[in-house]
This record gives C-alpha cells, sequence and structure tokens, in this order.
C-alpha cells in the first residue's frame, strides 16, 4: 500500500516522473523505473523502463547518463501531454526532452530524445 502512494505522489506531475529516473539513477536503485511508463510508450521510453532488466554494463551506462542531470526550464502542458527538459551536467548544453502522458491522474512517460 505505501508503495502505491508513493508511486502516485511520484506520478502526480510531470516533474516528479523526471526526478524519479534521475534519483534512481543516484541511488541505482531502478527496479522503480519500470512503472513510470505509459502502456504505448515509444521504445526510447521502455529502455528506461526496463532498465532493471538489462545487462550490467546497460544498467551501468544509465546510471553515468542520468547521474547529475537536472530538469530545466519550465513544463510545457499541451491537454493531456507534457513536455519536460533537463540537461546532462549542469554546466552542459546538451539538451534531454521527455514526453508524458497523463493518464487517470498520474503521469507516464512517453517518449525520451536528446
Amino acid at each position: 500500500m505505501t508503495l502505491t502512494a508513493c508511486q502516485g505522489g511520484t506520478q502526480s506531475t510531470p516533474e516528479g516522473v523526471i526526478q524519479r529516473i534521475f534519483d534512481s539513477a543516484k541511488t541505482k536503485d531502478l527496479q522503480q523505473l519500470s512503472p513510470l511508463c505509459a502502456p504505448q510508450a515509444e521504445t526510447t521510453a521502455n529502455i528506461i523502463c526496463e532498465i532493471s532488466e538489462a545487462q550490467p554494463d546497460q544498467k551501468e551506462k544509465f546510471v553515468d547518463r542520468f547521474l547529475t542531470a537536472q530538469i530545466r526550464g519550465s513544463t510545457e502542458f499541451s491537454g493531456y501531454t507534457a513536455t519536460v527538459k533537463a540537461v546532462m551536467r549542469p554546466n552542459q548544453k546538451n539538451s534531454l526532452e521527455f514526453e508524458l502522458i497523463q493518464e487517470n491522474g498520474n503521469w507516464y512517460l512517453q517518449r525520451f530524445q536528446e
């Protein structure tokens, strides 16, 4: 019951979902990513949500990739979709873009692009 409540809190905002991804990289607790993807999510998003099932070297690359990532700017909303932008490292300009969709009051990762 506590886990469901915690996930509901995380998924109540698009930023909460993205922060969970970054926090998972910091703690190396990749199991908590599996419920974050929408059922119709694109492959790019599913790679993130299924990383706990990946080979050890892929897990390591995931952790290295998102370890210092930070959300930048304001979330853009359009109906039941949202776009959250982030940067890999605070000093870099390379941006990441996460597209999310809202279903039943929760936000889910739909697509990821660099």
